[in-house]
């Protein structure tokens, strides 16, 4: 009886990977990966592990393809069957899924990798809020003791915004120039008096004028929009002030605020928004409360180091909110101005980055500051001091003066 020819050996699945292995070549050329993704990250330029990445494929390929006979046959020796390969695939897939599980058991006994060790400051002040993730609780007043052994006592009135005294109310008739933004907005560390908005209202005829400060700390460019979206039209807008810092573009980037700070005890999480293809801006994500805030820790553990390592935040989401900003403060028929508020001279393609569209509004103080601006902070922090302050709000009244607000100055 003749003997069965033997099957041709296949190389099929050989020649199938060397072609993905291709695929992902061309697709990790830098060129072609910024498309999608920005190379730009926190731990440097990605563009040259992109290339080593790259290089390293095409060799791969270029051994299953030249290898491709002798790699059959190893697969067939470890596979003899389809039954087989199938139950490896199983028995791989279970193993995996066991791991996984007994890690997220695991992060979830040790509150890993969010496990609160402190409270921010802004806690005893403020409560969680629908819409802002958090806000000061109207008509409080706080005695808070200071690093430096005394205590600053701090009033929030009917709205929520800082007063200089109690039980002071936002005045809806009178002529106001609203302050949003962070801590440096609201005055960390200093009195109402000698905070940014307090010194404003101070050069004012207080008959003529009233700066409402709703700065809050640790809002981002997202927080301080819908800040002023929520009180613009209730009381008689003059101005409109925001104050920006570098680190509000992180801010913008995130939802969860324990991406930033991993092991602050937050109210809640905050908004974020996002820009559509079109330029559209629109919002992503509402605030939530932690109770009802519930991820697979795993998750929130690839989360965070991709917040930690990855791609830097893009200036167009922050870009696009201020522009928000200006426009509804158009709409109100107040002029607008940021405060690019930094210690050192940002770099000039950084501010057109962010402000290209809205440059005749910005106010940098530390672009022609008097010597020895950078020192101007809090003994304690780099949140700015008294004479900070004083010397922004001269900045500010200048500004929205060139803009044609309708302030006045005492003489």
């Amino acid at each position: 009886m003749q003997e069965a020819k033997a099957k041709p050996l296949s190389t099929r699945p050989e020649m199938a990977f060397t072609i993905g292995l291709v695929i992902v070549a061309i697709l990790l050329t830098p060129a072609i990966l910024r498309r999608w993704i920005s190379l730009d990250w926190n731990i440097g330029n990605m563009a040259y592990p992109a290339i080593a990445l790259q290089v390293g494929c095409g060799m791969l390929a270029v051994l299953f393809f030249l290898a491709r006979r002798q790699l059959a046959r190893l697969r067939v020796i470890v596979f003899p069957s389809t039954k087989r390969a199938v139950f490896v695939a199983i028995l791989v897939t279970f193993a995996v899924t066991l791991v996984l599980v007994t890690a997220e058991i695991a992060f979830r006994i040790i509150d890993y990798p969010f496990k609160a060790r402190w409270t921010p400051s802004e806690n005893t002040l403020a409560r969680f809020d629908d819409d802002l993730g958090w806000s000061y609780i109207p008509d409080r007043s706080y005695d808070r003791p200071m690093p430096d052994g005394t205590s600053l006592v701090t009033h929030f009135n009917n709205i929520g915004a800082r007063v200089r005294r109690p039980e002071q109310p936002t005045n809806p008739q009178t002529p106001s120039v609203l302050f949003v933004g962070c801590s440096f907005t609201m005055g960390h560390g200093v009195s109402f008096e000698d905070s940014l908005p307090g010194q404003f209202e101070d050069r004012a005829d207080p008959h003529d004028l009233q700066a409402v400060n709703l700065g809050v700390q640790a809002f981002g460019t997202d927080q301080a929009l819908l800040q002023l979206e929520r009180h613009i039209g209730t009381v008689n807008t003059k101005g409109v002030v925001y104050t920006f810092i570098d680190g509000h573009i992180n801010r913008n980037a995130v939802h969860d605020r324990r991406m930033l700070v991993p092991h602050a005890r937050f109210l809640g999480t905050k908004p974020r928004f996002a820009v559509r293809p079109s330029g559209e801006l629109y919002q992503r994500d509402w605030p939530q409360r932690y109770e009802a805030f519930s991820r697979l820790r795993l998750g929130e553990l690839l989360a965070f180091k991709w917040t930690l390592w990855g791609p830097r935040p893009r200036p167009d989401v922050t870009r696009t909110m201020v522009e928000r900003m200006a426009q509804r403060s158009k709409e109100q028929g107040a002029p607008f101005v940021v405060v690019y508020w930094t210690w050192r001279p940002p770099a000039a393609e950084r501010v057109d980055a962010l402000f290209g569209s809205i440059k005749p509004n910005l106010v940098i103080p530390a672009i022609g500051a008097p010597r020895g601006w950078s020192g101007w902070q809090l003994w304690n922090d780099e949140h700015p001091n008294p004479r900070a302050h004083a010397y922004v709000a001269r900045l500010v009244r200048e500004k929205l003066q060139e803009l044609g607000s309708a302030t006045s100055e005492k003489n």
